[in-house]
């Protein structure tokens, strides 16, 4: 067993590691930095960012007439330089022809932030762009409170010989320490969705992700809302409870019925993908851990085959079977039924159990017209 442990610790299996689990309770709270989704966003969402991030411009310039991103990477130095991409730089063009670079940043661990790569960043693109303003500005979405002594540096300053001889500075955003109450009334799609990483009683979690739910659903296009409402149950670490409370409040609220027709194909898509990737997961690595057992007593060459190829089938039969039953537990919570016991389930056939469940789903479905 111990020898299980230390390939699977090497990398021999990586299929279910420990910071990949996703356990019923909070299925959206893997460890996941916030980073790869603000990219998406910045670029679906490029002038409402920029209004979010730096307010002023468009008062001093006028309404922004133009976005584009500028994926570039960074000249090389050396052939043996990896070269240096660029988080993400947007280039803006306003009514009265101002044109300037903004070179986002977001940061989930300011442990890891380093200005001395923002300042390269940003004399690369000087030096690409030397006539454009530039605006370095770094996101911060981690939830701690800093304390005074603890904040990141903003600005590096050099003299030499006495005399001024290198400045840098960028705009810090800290979402933290900003307020949901200031964006209540806000028509910005971009500050909802930032809402979950804002400072907020932790009780009032769930009423801020519906609000964020419920502003979204307002102000930006179906496909959008889809791609976007993952993010506010990854980041606000929604449980499936929570989000059907959310389900509830967003389909009661609608009186369109093409409307309501959207949202319960959504949520109904999200239960069974939730479900599927806990217990699927959970059997993979049960089944796994079982057939390398098997396999190294029966001898590491034949073993390690056979037993991994019974060992995945088992799990995945179990991880079908504990999804199937966790299904039907939910939708008998929902409809509040009880026709019959979770420890009645368990020796029912694999088609009895999807036709159960399948059925009680459809009841749900039912009851919402």
């Amino acid at each position: 067993m111990r020898l299980i442990q230390q390939m699977t610790s090497a990398g021999f299996i990586k299929l279910c590691s420990n910071e990949e689990r996703v356990t019923s309770s909070n299925p959206s709270s893997d460890r996941v930095t916030p980073d790869p989704s603000f990219k998406n966003l910045i670029e679906d969402f490029p002038r409402y960012t920029l209004r979010w991030a730096l307010p002023d411009l468009e008062i001093q310039h006028g309404s922004i007439i133009s976005s584009e991103p500028l994926r570039e990477q960074m000249p090389r130095r050396l052939l043996s330089d990896p070269g240096r991409i660029l988080d993400f730089p947007m280039r803006y063009v306003f009514k009265d022809g101002y044109e300037l670079i903004v070179l986002y940043e977001p940061h989930h661990n300011k442990q890891e932030f380093d200005i001395y790569r923002i300042a390269h960043y940003f004399l690369d693109m000087l030096k690409r762009y030397p006539d454009r303003p530039i605006i370095p500005v770094v996101i911060f979405t981690d939830k701690a409170k800093w304390r005074k002594n603890s904040w990141v540096p903003t600005e590096l300053k050099r003299d030499i010989l006495d005399q001024p001889g290198f400045y840098f500075r960028y705009e810090l955003r800290k979402l933290k320490f900003l307020s949901i109450d200031d964006f209540r009334e806000s028509d910005n799609p971009v500050e909802h969705l930032l809402s979950v990483f804002m400072d907020y009683p932790k009780s009032s979690r769930l009423a801020v992700a519906l609000r964020a739910y419920q502003n979204l659903i307002r102000l930006v296009e179906w496909p959008l809302f889809l791609k976007y409402s993952e993010f506010i149950d990854k980041f606000a670490q929604l449980t499936l409870d929570e989000i059907h409370t959310i389900f509830k409040h967003l389909f009661a609220q609608e009186e369109t019925m093409t409307m309501r027709d959207l949202i319960e194909e959504h949520f109904s898509k999200i239960y069974e993908e939730r479900y599927s990737k806990i217990y699927m997961k959970q059997g993979l690595e049960q089944g796994l851990e079982q057939g390398l057992e098997q396999g190294l007593e029966q001898g590491l060459e034949q073993g390690l085959e056979q037993g991994l190829e019974q060992g995945l089938e088992q799990g995945l039969e179990r991880g079908r079977r504990q999804e199937l039953t966790e299904s039907i537990r939910f939708h008998q919570q929902v409809l509040r039924q009880s026709q019959a016991s979770i420890d009645e389930l368990q020796p029912l056939p694999m088609d009895e159990l999807q036709q159960l469940s399948d059925s009680l789903k459809q009841q749900i479905l039912d009851s919402y017209h």
